[in-house]
């Protein structure tokens, strides 16, 4: 498959916040998705912008729920205490503006569980893992600083296209041994790896890239001293 990666893009802020208006500096919403567009080639931003008044939150929110099986990632741009734009399970990005840095929920974007805290309801979070990037809008660092972190944000966006090629992607395992991916295991002598070792492997690969993609095993027949596996992911 040769389609382009797309990624359901959620802009939260016009990059600015305060009093007065906009800096005559600022990277508007628009100017920032044509650069990530320009920059970005096979990939295709489908824009929700939420500072607009003809669209909300809760639209946006049910459409990225509603569309989560032809989209392979989320990039989100702003600050929000919304986190469950954050936390559907898509890779995600989240781009903090300069100086939001503080704002960053770590432990919950790093792991699905929230700081340690007698505060109740909500979601009960599960998804972590959420890669996190931060741009100047207001372009007030020097401009080498400036391009590093919109270079930044663009080579963690090509890992959400990596993701989809792997998806869509055979592995062919070639081994002498018995299990794939054996190492040499120089533990207790009465250990052995399970019977089900290979079956387990294929669904942590399963698992690794795509909770939403099944995948077949196949064991070629022996061919001189090594075995031949040739597991392929497939759409449900």
């Amino acid at each position: 498959m040769n389609e382009n990666t797309r990624i359901y893009t959620i802009f939260i802020s016009s990059g600015y916040g305060g009093a007065g208006e906009a800096p005559e500096s600022l990277t508007t919403n628009e100017d920032l998705l044509r650069k990530l567009q320009s920059e970005c080639s096979g990939i295709d931003f489908i824009a929700r912008d939420i500072t607009k008044t003809d669209t909300s939150l809760e639209e946006v929110y049910s459409e990225l729920e509603s569309s989560k099986e032809s989209l392979d990632g989320v990039l989100i741009i702003g600050a929000s205490r919304e986190y469950r734009l954050a936390l559907t399970g898509l890779p995600t990005i989240v781009v903090y503006t300069l100086f939001e840095w503080m704002n960053i929920p770590y432990k919950l974007f790093n792991t699905g569980k929230e700081e340690d805290s007698i505060l109740v309801g909500g979601t009960d979070y599960k998804n972590g893992r959420i890669l996190t990037a931060e741009l100047d809008r207001r372009n007030v660092a020097s401009p080498s600083v400036s391009e590093a972190m919109f270079e930044d944000l663009v080579d963690k966006i090509e890992f959400i296209q990596v993701i989809k090629k792997l998806k869509e992607s055979k592995i062919l395992v070639v081994t002498p041994n018995k299990y794939l991916a054996q190492v040499d295991y120089q533990g207790d002598i009465h250990k052995h790896l399970p019977q089900d070792y290979n079956e387990r492997y294929t669904l942590a690969l399963k698992e690794l890239f795509s909770a939403s993609k099944k995948y077949i095993v196949r064991r070629s027949k022996n061919t001189g001293p090594c075995q031949r596996y040739l597991v392929t992911f497939t759409s449900p």
